[in-house]
C-alpha cells in the first residue's frame, strides 16, 4: 500500500485515552499503523461540581505531552482528537480545550451523546453485515444506544452511566445487584422503543469485549478474534454468574480478562444482561470497531451521503484484493468457469441457497491466490491461515471459515481434516457441500492455469446407457488446451470424490465464426 496521508484519531474517554495512526493510500484503502492507549481514568478527577480537579489537568498534560511526540515523529498530516463522557460532563470543559489546545497546539472536539452514538453506528454498519439490530457502546461514563431497521438509523440516545459509575455501585452483594437493575431499569423506561425490540444486540466498547474474551476462553472456541463473535442471552447470564461468584481478588487472573477491566467487568456485565433483558434480543454479537473507526469512515465516505459502504462483504474482499495484489481478472474467470459447474450440479439449489453459494465462489475465486504474494510453494496453507486468523468485516465466523476452505482447497482429505478442528461452527451437511464447492474451484481453476479464457461453455451430458456422466468443454476455435486438459484431468479426481460419481471429460473445438 502507498500512503497518500497519515490521520490520527484521539480518544478522551472517561476511563482511558487513547491514539491511532491510520496511513491511507489514494484508493481508499487504510491501515491501522500504531495504536496506543494510556489508562487516565479522567472520570475518578471530577470533583463534586464535576469540574476536572488539578490533577486531572496534570494527567491530560503527561498524557499529550507522549501522544505529540508520537505525532511529530510520525508526519502525521491530520489530528481529529474528540472528547465523550468525561470532558461533556466537565463545568470547566472549555478551560480544558483551551489548556490542550495552548499548550500542545491540538484542538479537541466534544462530542454530545447523539454524535457518540452516531459514530458508533457507523462503524457497525460498515463492519458488519447485519441488518436490524441494536448497537450499545458502553464506555466508563456514558452507554450509547443505536436503533436500526434496514441498516438505518431509527433510535438513538445516550444514557449518562457507564462501567465506571456502574463500578461505583458495586459492593460484591445482593444489594448490589438490586441497585444496578434498578437504575438499569429506571434509565431504559425513558425509551418507549425500547422495549421488546427482539433485534441482535452489538455489543462495542471494553467491558463487553472482555466478557466475550472470557466466554471464548472458557468455550475453547476454535476462531481468532472477536469481532463478530456471537453470544446467546444464556451463556451472557452464564459468563456474568462466573466472574460473580469468583472473589474479586482472584479476577484478574481469569483467562481473557484483563486486569484494568476486573474491577468493573461484574456491573458492566449485569447492566448489559438487563439491556439484553429489556430488549428482548436474540443475541448479542461483538464489534471491535467503535467510535474511533466511525469518525474513520466519516472521513473516507465523505462523498458519500449515507458514509456506508455499498456491500461491507464486497468493500472487504476489495480491501484484501489491494493488499495482497491479486488479480480481478483472474478471480472473475474462475468464478464464471465455478458458476457454470455449480448450476450444473446444483440445479434445483432455491434461490436463497443459490444466491449465498455464488456469493461465497465470488469471493473464494478471487482471493485463490492470495497465499501466492506471501510464498508460492506452500500458497494454499497460506491462503487458509491469513483467512482464518482474519477478522473479516461483514462476514459471520461461520462464513470466514467457508470462505478459507474454499480458497485454499487443494484435497478433500485436507479440507476434511481442517474443517474437523471447527465442527463446532460448521454442521456435517454444510462440510459435504464444502467438499463439492472445493473441489468445483480447482476444477475451474484448472482450466485458467494459462491465463486463458479459452472454454466458451461448459455442458454436463448423460449419454445413452454410459454409466458416466460427459463434462463437454467448448474451446474456443483456434485456442491449445494442453494444459488446461492436463491440470482438469487431475482436478476432476477431488471432483468425482466429493460427488461420489463418475465423469468423463471432452474437450471440442467451437466454431466461433
Amino acid at each position: 500500500m502507498i500512503e497518500q496521508e497519515r490521520m490520527a484519531i484521539i480518544d478522551v474517554g472517561s476511563n482511558s485515552i487513547r491514539l491511532v495512526i491510520y496511513g491511507i493510500d489514494a484508493k481508499r484503502r487504510y491501515r491501522s499503523l500504531y495504536n496506543l492507549k494510556i489508562a487516565a481514568r479522567l472520570s475518578e478527577y471530577l470533583n463534586e461540581e464535576d469540574a476536572l480537579k488539578r490533577e486531572g489537568f496534570i494527567v491530560l498534560t503527561q498524557v499529550f505531552t507522549q501522544f505529540k511526540a508520537v505525532l511529530d515523529a510520525q508526519n502525521v498530516n491530520h489530528v481529529e482528537a474528540v472528547a465523550t463522557a468525561a470532558i461533556r460532563r466537565a463545568t470547566n470543559q472549555q478551560d480544558i480545550l483551551q489548556h490542550i489546545n495552548q499548550s500542545m497546539g491540538i484542538t479537541i472536539r466534544v462530542l454530545s451523546g447523539e454524535e457518540e452514538a452516531y459514530y458508533g453506528y457507523l462503524a457497525t454498519i460498515n463492519s458488519t453485515n447485519i441488518k436490524d439490530g441494536l448497537m450499545f457502546d458502553m464506555g466508563g461514563s456514558s452507554t450509547e444506544v443505536v436503533y436500526f431497521k434496514n441498516r438505518e438509523i431509527v433510535e438513538s440516545y445516550s444514557f449518562p452511566i457507564g462501567a465506571l459509575t456502574l463500578a461505583k455501585m458495586w459492593n460484591e452483594d445482593q444489594a448490589s445487584m438490586k441497585r444496578i437493575r434498578h437504575v438499569a431499569h429506571e434509565h431504559f423506561r425513558q425509551l418507549s422503543w425500547l422495549k421488546k425490540l427482539g433485534v441482535p444486540l452489538i455489543g462495542v466498547g471494553g467491558s463487553v469485549r472482555q466478557l466475550a474474551a472470557v466466554h471464548r476462553k472458557r468455550q475453547q472456541y476454535p476462531v481468532s478474534g472477536l469481532h463478530q463473535y456471537e453470544m446467546t442471552d444464556t451463556q451472557l447470564h452464564d459468563t456474568f454468574h462466573y466472574l460473580r461468584k469468583i472473589p474479586p481478588v482472584k479476577r484478574s487472573e481469569i483467562a481473557g480478562l484483563s486486569q484494568e477491566r476486573a474491577g468493573n467487568i461484574v456491573p458492566a456485565g449485569l447492566f448489559i444482561a438487563e439491556l439484553m433483558r429489556h430488549t428482548e434480543g436474540k443475541n448479542l454479537i461483538i464489534s471491535r470497531k467503535g467510535l474511533r473507526d466511525g469518525i474513520l469512515y466519516d472521513k473516507l465516505l465523505q462523498d458519500r451521503q449515507t458514509r456506508r459502504f455499498v456491500n461491507v462483504k464486497r468493500e472487504t474482499i476489495y480491501q484484501l484484493m489491494r493488499e495482497f495484489n491479486l488479480s480481478d481478472t483472474y478471480g472473475k474467470a474462475v468464478y464464471s468457469l465455478a458458476r457454470s459447474y455449480y448450476h450444473l450440479l446444483f440445479p434445483n439449489d432455491t434461490d436463497e441457497e443459490r444466491a449465498q453459494i455464488e456469493q461465497l465462489l465470488l469471493f473464494s475465486s478471487h482471493l485463490r491466490m492470495l497465499g501466492h504474494y506471501i510464498d508460492e510453494e506452500h500458497a494454499h496453507a497460506h491462503t487458509l491461515n491469513v483467512l482464518i486468523n482474519r477478522s473479516l468485516d461483514g462476514f459471520t465466523h461461520e462464513e470466514r471459515i467457508s470462505l478459507a476452505l474454499l480458497s485454499s482447497f487443494t484435497s478433500i482429505k485436507r479440507l476434511r481434516k481442517k474443517a474437523l478442528q471447527y465442527k463446532r461452527i460448521l454442521h456435517g451437511r454444510w462440510i459435504r457441500k464444502l467438499e463439492i464447492l472445493g473441489a468445483i474451484i480447482r476444477m475451474a481453476a484448472s482450466l485458467y492455469v494459462t491465463g486463458r479464457e479459452i472454454i466458451a461453455k461448459v455442458e454436463l451430458k448423460n449419454v445413452g446407457r454410459s454409466r458416466y456422466l460427459q463434462f463437454v468443454f467448448h474451446v474456443k476455435k483456434g485456442e491449445s488446451y494442453y494444459f488446461e486438459q492436463q491440470h482438469a484431468t487431475l482436478s476432476l479426481r477431488q471432483l468425482e470424490r466429493a460427488t461420489k460419481t463418475k465423469y468423463r471429460m471432452i474437450f471440442t473445438e467451437e466454431d466461433q465464426s
